[in-house]
This record gives structure tokens, C-alpha cells and sequence, in this order.
């Protein structure tokens, strides 16, 4: 068998002037108060008891708060890095997409499978990190009643950087609607920095018209959303050990490293899996076996069972990670799909 390729303002300045003044008001108001009591005899004095109506003239003026600049940035909106950019920013784009190659179409039984495709958008948004053109590799695995699952990656090109990454889709059927959410990393001026995109689109769109995300430092753990998306690229470590029975290849304990880009940090590290796989003649095979992510404070680790169609033109695995270290009572079930070009892996961090 083939090796296994899967899956920082300046001082104010001090207003001498202004600051005399305020002290020669303050110097006059004791003075006059000593005066009074004085006058009065003091506490013990009966007429200290009587309360005189107050001297308007020392009553304040009701204090006019000065309108806010134009310009000032909403109260809700976060507060600058020392290096100018936001710890996370609620952006909105409008994206117009048309497909510029239509890729290869393989058809096993009642399945389609669409890979290749290439599809160029313009991306306008109020943030200029997310203005600018953005290229797409596409994948789709479409049934009968086109029911569909489209993947790919994504890099958007911006003023001051790029992005990167990879995205997945869910067509209901007859492609009546579809659901889309990215994962993209930021380099240039973007560096460090994450960007997740979601948004629905219609029948015939190549990606949804109007999209809403969120950038955030690479680092933090989302707290708007516990579904999780992962691009990852692997390579076969072991091939394991292959014994024929029949028409069937058992092929045992073959190790896969992943690596990629994760929408949730806690996912981030080496990505494992160890497979037991039975398979068919045509290259298709069931498997199940495990999978290990060593996260930067714990990891995660569970079962897993999948497919590879025939041909190898695309593979599916589900399956439920247990949290341990700093994940203990934290729980992933997960999906992944793709082909040897890449996967996609999504799913809900839930307790």
C-alpha cells in the first residue's frame, strides 16, 4: 500500500495660570467661613444654630459636560495594543465571488466529489484588514439530493498583511442554503493575530455575500462561541503493519502527525492519530483507532472511527477527544473530512 498521506500620551501641560486662580477661589471661601464662625461665637453661640439661606453666589454652576468628538471610538469598541491594533474587533465585510476554474469532478456511485476549484472575491469591510481580494482552493462532496460539504483554503490579501487559512461549508438539500465559518491567520501587520469568518449563503453563491467575524490575538480563547475549526495538513509518521484476508487489507497501528492553524489555542500542538484500517480493493477501507492533540496546557485525547471512499477521493472520520490538564471536564466531539491535499476537523468544545 501507498504511504498513508491524510489527514503605548503625552503629559498634559500644566496650566499655571488656571491652577492660581482655582487656589485664590479656594483661599477666599476659607476665609469668609472663618469669618463666619468668628462672627457667630462659635459652635457654642445659639446663633450658630440658625441656618442662613445660601449666598447664590457661591452656589455652583451646574456642571456642562462637554460633548464627545465625533471621531471618538464607542465605548464598546476595544481598546488599542501599545502597537495600535485592537485585542479583538467585531468586523463585518461584503464579499462579491465568482469561481475562476471548475476543477475535476469524480463520480462514485450516487456522489459527486468536486476538487480543485479556484474562486476569486472582493472583500469590502469599514476595517481595512479585512478590504482586499481573497483567493479560494475548493473542495465539495455533494449527494444525491445535493446535500453537500465544502472545504478549502482561504487567504485574503489586505492593506498591511494577509490571511490565511481554511474554511468549511454545509449545503442543506437541493443547495437551498449553506452554512460557512473560516479560520485565518494574520501575517505582515496581521501577525499574531487570528480572524474567524461566519456567514450563510444561498443556492448558486460561491460564498456568503455578508460576512461577520472577529479578530483576535492568535492566543485567546474564544468566548463567543464554543465550535471549533481546524485546517490541518499530516503526514504518516508509520505506516503500520499490512496482512491480506481475501480481498481484504488489514493494515494496523499506522501513526499520522497533523499541524495547522485552530480557531480555539487550546487545540493548538501536534495533532496524532493512530489507525487500524480494513480495506477494500478499490482503495476504500473503514478504520477507527484514535486521536491525541498535546495542547499547550493539557491534552486531549479519544476513539474515532472513519471512512476512506474508493479511489481515496475523500476520507471522513468522527469521533469524541476527553480533555485531561487544564481541559480536565472538557469534552470535543469532532468531524474531519478531506483528502490528501488537506482536511478540515470542526466540532464543539462543550463540559
Amino acid at each position: 500500500m501507498d504511504t498513508l498521506e491524510l489527514i503605548k500620551v503625552e503629559p498634559r501641560r500644566r496650566r499655571w495660570l488656571a491652577l492660581s486662580t482655582a487656589t485664590v477661589a479656594t483661599a477666599v471661601v476659607v476665609l469668609m467661613v472663618i469669618g463666619a464662625i468668628v462672627e457667630s461665637g462659635g459652635p457654642d453661640d445659639p446663633r450658630s444654630n440658625v441656618v442662613a439661606p445660601p449666598d447664590q453666589s457661591m452656589t455652583p454652576s451646574p456642571t456642562t459636560r462637554a460633548a464627545p468628538a465625533t471621531d471618538q471610538e464607542p465605548s464598546d469598541r476595544p481598546l488599542p495594543e501599545p502597537g495600535g491594533q485592537p485585542v479583538r474587533a467585531v468586523v463585518t465585510a461584503l464579499a462579491d465571488c465568482m469561481q475562476t476554474s471548475s476543477g475535476s469532478l469524480t463520480q462514485v456511485g450516487d456522489m459527486r466529489y468536486y476538487r480543485g476549484a479556484q474562486t476569486r472575491c472582493s472583500y469590502l469591510s469599514a476595517d481595512p484588514r479585512v478590504t482586499g481580494t481573497g483567493t479560494s482552493v475548493d473542495a465539495v462532496d455533494r449527494q444525491a439530493d445535493n446535500t453537500a460539504q465544502k472545504w478549502g483554503t482561504l487567504t485574503i490579501e489586505a492593506e498591511a498583511g494577509a490571511w490565511s487559512g481554511w474554511y468549511h461549508a454545509v449545503w442543506d438539500a437541493d443547495l437551498s442554503n449553506y452554512r460557512w465559518t473560516s479560520v485565518l491567520g494574520g501575517s505582515g501587520d496581521y501577525a499574531e493575530l487570528r480572524l474567524r469568518l461566519t456567514g450563510e449563503g444561498g443556492r448558486d453563491s460561491f460564498q456568503p455575500a455578508h460576512l461577520d467575524g472577529i479578530i483576535e490575538t492568535a492566543e485567546t480563547i474564544p468566548i463567543d462561541d464554543s465550535s471549533v475549526l481546524l485546517g490541518l495538513r499530516c503526514v504518516t509518521r508509520a505506516p503500520g503493519t499490512e496482512r491480506t484476508v481475501g480481498d481484504l487489507t488489514e493494515i494496523r497501528e499506522v501513526v499520522i502527525d497533523c499541524s495547522g492553524l485552530s480557531s480555539d489555542p487550546r487545540l493548538d500542538g501536534r495533532r496524532t492519530l493512530t489507525l487500524d484500517l480494513n480495506q477494500q480493493p478499490d482503495g476504500s477501507a473503514r478504520m477507527k483507532g484514535t486521536m491525541t492533540i498535546d495542547g499547550p496546557e493539557g491534552y486531549w485525547r479519544g476513539p474515532l472511527t472513519g471512512a476512506i471512499e474508493a479511489g481515496r477521493v475523500s476520507q471522513a472520520m468522527n469521533g469524541l477527544l476527553t480533555g485531561s490538564g487544564a481541559y480536565a471536564g472538557l469534552e470535543l466531539q469532532f468531524w474531519l473530512i478531506g483528502s490528501d491535499d488537506g482536511y478540515v476537523m470542526g466540532g464543539e468544545i462543550r463540559h
